[in-house]
């Protein structure tokens, strides 16, 4: 059965095809779980037309991204999409899986999907953006990243085995599916009020995925860095322990 694509799978049906691939194409270069237009089958996962011999490592999430993005010929918004869209499918992978070496290995793609995606919005899209849509709704989408920034820095340093980790990921998941929703948002969103006001998405487009792919080669040799807040302060804060712990350990 030819899979059906729709929002909240892989993206609106004119975002997939605006790339230039065939649907098999980009089900397969973006490890998304596609199911019919029924919801009941799951496609395997994949990267890149081959099935991974167990739980995808960063090195080799990144090679096969790499070498697909120079493919990808999508407006600006395709691609941001297409990255949400791609980012979802790992929060649901993580959500089922039970193995801690499964849950490291997607914690990590996860992470790294992430860091890309809002370095390449930060640098190239928000700013274009700056006069195109309403300046409450662009502050909101860099003090949500650095929300979720602070996570990811966690995440990064943590490990399946400890008490929060799957928290961090769930609430995680959580905070990107509100930006993600504020960025969407039909007529209001930020992407819509970016195209309404007659942004070039083409160019941008072009520029997103040329810093893409420097980043994701980058990153392959040197790893992901620390993220980078743009609207937090960097206040400290103190320390401690869920209260219970804490008198326990008195």
């Amino acid at each position: 059965m030819v899979p059906f694509i729709g929002r909240g799978i892989v993206g609106d049906i004119s975002d997939s095809f605006s790339i230039g691939r065939s649907v098999r194409e980009i089900a397969s270069a973006y490890c998304i779980g596609l199911r019919n237009r029924f919801g009941k089958a799951e496609f395997p996962l994949r990267v890149v037309g081959r099935r991974l011999p167990g739980p995808a490592r960063a090195h080799d999430a990144l090679s096969q991204m790499e070498r697909d993005v120079p493919h990808a010929k999508s407006d600006a918004i395709a691609l941001l999409k297409e990255d949400h869209r791609k980012v979802e499918g790992l929060f649901e992978a993580f959500e089922k899986a039970r193995k801690a070496d499964r849950k490291s290995a997607l914690a990590q793609e996860i992470c790294t999907e992430l860091t890309v995606h809002t370095m390449i919005e930060e640098e190239i899209f928000y700013p274009a953006c700056k006069d195109a849509v309403e300046e409450d709704l662009l502050n909101e989408a860099y003090v949500e990243h650095d929300g979720a920034k602070v996570l990811i820095a966690e995440i990064l340093a943590g490990s399946p085995d400890e008490e929060f980790f799957d928290a961090k990921v769930k609430v995680l998941s959580e905070q990107i599916k509100h930006h993600v929703h504020e960025e969407e948002k039909r007529a209001e969103g930020l992407f819509a009020q970016a195209r309404a006001a007659g942004l070039d998405v083409a160019a941008l487009g072009e520029k997103l995925a040329q810093r893409k792919q420097a980043l994701m080669t980058e990153f392959k040799k040197s790893g992901l860095p620390m993220p980078e807040t743009r609207s937090f302060t960097g206040s400290k804060l103190k320390q401690g322990a869920p209260l219970e712990a804490a008198r326990a350990a008195e």
